[in-house]
């Protein structure tokens, strides 16, 4: 696609759009010290102190129901850009050298753990859907007009994922707010010392979600511990009743603060292999992860596997709020390809996570796009719903 077709964002738009992801970067570098140091209070007190700046007075009434929680992932990723990056690279670049530094953090971390309920890492933990300004013009999508464009990735069913962080939700509002699937955390571990995490959350999330008629997707955060505790411990926590509905998720991606917990790909390989041993042939499985960290290994290839599908983690927009429509619109307008087989994987993405500050049932909440419609979406998970 040509820039005289009109179609494409012009040099000046492009410009425009490299200049503002400038300015946020480097706000999120100036805002950096702060927010590492609210972090902890952060999760004890619940504070949300320059997590979501004030709305301007002609926008105060619509955004005043956004002022409530924002999801932790949400706040961590405003702590900057290059120390994050730092901590991806040293996980998979230096991994040897970060684990011969983290044994005594390491220590803290399990002794911290009194219970099966408090650690509570969500996806994108490590901005999995940041963008580059490199990748925003890598993202451009070739060869297609504006109208190709929007008839095929308008077609898509909106979803969100949760967590502990979200506290109570009212599903029956998320539901008319026209969300119809939800990624849900279940567990996490057991870590290498043998201590777990369930989300205490998890078996209110499903049943209320089930019962409001939506699709779900129960994830593990996989770590780096024997694979066959882990899929028993996922098994034992949200096991049953697979199909209909209902398939199991997987959460790759770069641990929090401690690299040598960070899972590698053939980790995920045999998670794979071991949860399809025990669950059979059906139904799908899903692989959450983002480009950045998957490149990292050199790449993961899911092709060889039978009926697993890729949930994409991809924030075009950074951390523009919005309702989620709206925002994957504004995607679409520009000229992304969330779906694109070369951002990870040999697979065409099934789902796209595209952003981490959707405006949903009054909170600021990650949002994905299924590729298809609500039929689609139904009968690929097993459920064909009326």
């Amino acid at each position: 696609m040509s820039e005289q077709d009109g179609d494409r964002l012009s040099l000046e738009g492009r410009a425009q759009r490299l200049e503002a992801l400038g300015r946020e970067n480097e706000q999120m570098r100036s805002e950096n010290a702060e927010l590492r140091g609210e972090v902890s209070a952060l999760r004890g007190s619940g504070t949300r102190r320059g997590e979501v700046p004030a709305p301007r007075d002609s926008d105060r009434r619509r955004e005043k129901e956004f002022e409530g929680r924002v999801s932790r992932r949400a706040f961590l990723s405003k702590a900057g850009a290059a120390a994050v990056g730092a901590v991806a690279a040293g996980t998979l670049l230096n991994q040897r050298e970060a684990e011969a530094a983290q044994p005594a953090d390491l220590e803290r971390f399990y002794a911290g753990i009194k219970s099966s309920t408090q650690v509570e890492h969500e996806f994108g933990g490590m901005k999995a859907g940041t963008l580059t300004s490199e990748e925003f013009l890598a993202e451009q999508r070739a060869g297609l007009g504006a109208v190709a464009i929007q008839s095929d990735l308008l077609d898509v069913v909106f979803g969100i994922d949760v967590s502990k962080w979200q506290g109570e939700l009212n599903w029956l509002r998320i539901w008319n707010e026209g969300f119809r699937f939800s990624g849900i955390k279940a567990t996490e571990g057991p870590y290498p010392n043998g201590k777990k995490y369930t989300d205490p959350w998890y078996a209110t999330n499903a049943k209320r979600s089930k019962n409001r008629g939506l699709v779900r997707f129960p994830y593990h955060f996989l770590v780096d511990a024997p694979i066959g505790k882990q899929v028993d411990h996922f098994l034992n926590v949200a096991g049953g009743g697979w199909g209909r509905g209902k398939c199991p998720l997987i959460d790759f991606e770069a641990y929090p603060n401690f690299p040598s917990l960070s899972p590698g790909k053939g980790q995920l390989y045999d998670f794979i292999r071991g949860l399809r041993r025990r669950i059979g042939p059906e139904p799908l499985i899903f692989v959450y992860s983002g480009k950045g960290y998957t490149d990292s290994l050199g790449g993961v290839d899911l092709s060889g596997f039978n009926n697993v599908r890729l949930w994409d983690a991809a924030y075009y927009l950074g951390l523009k709020r919005g309702y989620a429509s709206e925002l994957w619109q504004e995607i679409v307008n520009a000229g992304y390809k969330p779906f694109a087989k070369d951002r990870w994987g040999h697979l065409r993405k099934k789902v796209s996570q595209f952003t981490s500050t959707a405006k949903v049932a009054g909170q600021l909440m990650d949002a994905d796009a299924w590729r298809g419609d609500l039929h689609n979406l139904r009968h690929a998970t097993g459920w064909e719903a009326a």
